[in-house]
């Protein structure tokens, strides 16, 4: 049985593998067609420097994504606090993270299911910078508005060698926002980093965090 698990997990490696080389060869199949129709042998020259520039920067992407102490695991058992994390069935752009809760803080929900950072999309130059960052961490404060008075803005706090930076990154889901604020009466929230979802040819960034509140008090407290 762990032998067929093994040979599936195998095949779909090498079908992500060969899902990523189909894209790079298209790129370089149709830029030197291109460009040599339109400018002939100059076209050719044009295009092989494109390439050069295209492998450059991969090979300097995939460096990045190395450096980064990420393990492999099968069970969530495997990992400790402040690890760095990808289950084995996970794909390779995907970093998962294991942060202790500020003491008297719990899960938003009883599930405790992390939750989708939304608006990256116009946030795409400062999202990058975050992803890319080796020291990073998530906060979240109320941002009331007239047309959202229960939004949410999550901040993205990261130091790279410019210094340290503190930014939004986007917003909490509205209907979550929503039930946050009928639910909890703007109780004290906080959040930590869940899940980076690094960019590739064929995938957007994505980021996912674990929204927390301040724990009630208890009736018996006085």
């Amino acid at each position: 049985m762990s032998k067929e698990k093994d040979l599936q997990e195998k095949t779909e490696e090498i079908g992500k593998k060969l899902r990523k080389w189909g894209c790079a060869l298209t790129i370089f199949l149709t830029i030197p067609i291109i460009l040599f129709v339109f400018l002939g042998p100059l076209g050719l020259i044009i295009s092989g420097g494109i390439i050069v520039l295209y492998l450059i920067g991969r090979n300097k992407d995939n460096k990045n994504n190395d450096q980064e102490d990420v393990k492999i695991i099968r069970d969530y058992n495997e990992i400790n606090e402040d690890d760095i994390y990808r289950f084995h069935d996970d794909d390779s752009n995907v970093l998962r993270f294991k942060r202790k809760k500020p003491e008297g803080y719990t899960r938003w929900n009883e599930k405790g299911k992390s939750q989708k950072v939304v608006g990256t999309s116009h946030r795409q130059e400062v999202c990058k910078k975050f992803i890319n960052a080796k020291k990073r961490k998530v906060d979240v404060e109320y941002a009331p508005t007239e047309e959202h008075p229960s939004a949410i803005e999550v901040k993205g706090i990261w130091q790279d060698e410019e210094g340290i930076h503190n930014e939004r990154i986007g917003y909490i889901e509205s209907e979550i926002s929503k039930e946050i604020y009928n639910t909890y009466d703007n109780l004290p929230i906080k959040a930590n980093l869940a899940t980076i979802y690094k960019p590739t040819d064929d995938k957007n960034l994505g980021i996912r965090i674990f929204l927390l509140r301040k724990k009630r008090p208890s009736k018996y407290e006085k």
